[in-house]
């Protein structure tokens, strides 16, 4: 593992921490701990594929979005992540580029094969636009990869900073984690062209 200095610094997730979620969801459903409607399975879908915040929401206040971060730091021993301290401020989770790339490299070892498909086609799938119009091809979906199993975030402007995240699956089983804090000052162009830089960089390397 090549990593930062910084990999093991906790940062605010805004939406990559929706990933945590729906695993977790999907694990308990598979345990038998909770059945999932259709509606359950859309709503996640579009937190993933849309990082929708409306879906997330619902997700967050239905399946107790606190306890499925908790989980997840159990379920893959997680050091650096923590639920929001405000209540309801999903965004607001903390994790390390460190830890997340041990999600994204472990997280079908923890559900049945049909589990891991469905959320890997899920993390296939990004729309080019999201829910809230912002533009996800930004960092590793900039690039022009093959089946890229990859979940975006961003956030303004707490602390005035931005926050602009890229974090993947290869094809070739390669994770690249990309956490981006920037002053509140840079345009979110700036901050995606940075992203941009960051991927191709990273993969030329691998």
């Amino acid at each position: 593992m090549l990593a930062s200095a910084d990999a093991t610094t906790p940062v605010y997730t805004a939406s990559l921490v929706k990933l945590l979620v729906v695993h977790q969801i999907l694990v308990q459903a598979e345990a038998g701990e909770l059945v999932l409607t259709s509606g359950d399975l859309q709503l996640m879908q579009a937190a993933i594929e849309a990082s929708d915040d409306d879906a997330m929401n619902q997700l967050w206040v239905g399946f107790d979005g606190d306890a499925l971060v908790k989980s997840a730091v159990d379920t893959f021993d997680l050091t650096g992540t923590a639920p929001p301290t405000e209540a309801g401020q999903w965004g607001q989770t903390t994790t390390t580029a460190a830890d997340y790339a041990t999600v994204l490299a472990t997280y079908a070892g923890s559900l049945t094969d049909s589990g891991a498909d469905l959320l890997t086609g899920w993390l296939q799938s990004i729309t080019a636009t999201a829910a809230d119009g912002f533009d996800q091809t930004f960092g590793l979906l900039s690039l022009d990869l093959d089946q890229v199993a990859a979940k975006q975030g961003w956030m303004c402007c707490l602390d005035d900073t931005r926050w602009l995240h890229s974090a993947g699956l290869m094809a070739d089983g390669t994770v690249v984690v990309l956490l981006g804090t920037f002053p509140e000052s840079t345009s979110w162009t700036e901050a995606g062209t940075a992203l941009d830089a960051a991927a191709a960089a990273v993969l030329s390397g691998t």
